[in-house]
């Protein structure tokens, strides 16, 4: 049995972590509140839909945003933040959300292990006995093969909408 001193720990930790998400998901609420107010999905979506661009090349400009984001923001933040305002502009080019969803959280989990703050790397520093140099050059190769997955999943959607679509 634990002391009552570790549970009243654990139990104060997770209270804290609770809370930071529920005014994460309040804020989020407020957020979406304003945005339905001032119109500005409705808004971005007419925009990108104006350019004279592929939606190829939108997709991959919100790509590259998404892969800055996740460089210095936490996947949950970003998504609350961002789904809003880009899911209508997606839905208006044709993509399948649920293949963008895919795409999306594949490349924000790629911006967690870039640098220059690299979140995930920052977190696994601090449990194992190595230099920051040494664990930057060592996620090479998993950025490498995480952005060829990023693109067999691009070049191939049923790849991500197969399982969801016999369900």
């Amino acid at each position: 049995m634990l002391p009552p001193k570790i549970i009243y720990s654990s139990m104060l930790d997770t209270a804290k972590t609770v809370s930071m998400i529920f005014v994460m998901i309040i804020g989020a609420f407020m957020f979406n509140a304003f945005l339905a107010v001032t119109q500005i999905p409705y808004i971005l979506t007419e925009w990108i839909m104006a350019l004279d661009v592929s939606r190829w090349v939108v997709l991959f400009a919100i790509i590259l945003f998404y892969l800055f984001c996740g460089m210095f923001f936490n996947i949950w933040a970003v998504l609350i933040l961002t789904i809003p305002v880009i899911y209508p502009a997606i839905d208006a080019l044709g993509f399948n959300l649920i293949w963008y969803s895919v795409i999306i959280v594949r490349v924000i989990e790629i911006g967690l292990i870039t640098p220059p703050f690299a979140l995930n790397i920052f977190g696994l520093y601090g449990t194992i006995d190595a230099s920051m140099g040494e664990m930057y050059r060592g996620i090479i190769p998993f950025f490498f093969a995480d952005c060829v997955h990023v693109a067999i999943l691009l070049m191939f959607p049923i790849l991500s909408t197969w399982l969801p679509s016999i369900m």
